[in-house]
């Protein structure tokens, strides 16, 4: 049980590590793009990145049935979120200073 509570808190501190450079990661970044350029770079890396894990896992006819399945439903799934939340997000950080942002996005 030991083991475990130690996991539990190393993994923890992680994502509290992670978590509080995202403010400064996001206004480094839109430095240098714009919000929609930043989201565009994000989505086109997590599709290529999320599309080489299911094409390894050898799932991509499972992942490609779905989306015939219910095309417009995964497009709204994908417009809202994370196209609408990360482009106010990305906003935001662009408008505020990033300890605000960051405050209102958590």
């Amino acid at each position: 049980m030991l083991k475990n509570q130690m996991k539990a808190y190393q993994y923890g501190l992680c994502a509290v590590a992670l978590w509080s450079t995202v403010a400064t990661a996001f206004k480094i970044s839109l430095a240098y793009f714009e919000p929609v350029q930043l989201l565009l770079v994000a989505a086109i890396t997590s599709t290529l990145t999320l599309g080489s894990i299911v094409a390894i896992q050898g799932k991509l006819p499972l992942l490609l049935s779905y989306l015939r399945a219910r095309p417009f439903y995964y497009l709204a799934l994908g417009v809202l979120n994370p196209f609408l939340y990360y482009l106010l997000l990305f906003k935001a950080y662009d408008l505020l200073p990033a300890q605000q942002a960051q405050t209102l996005s958590y």
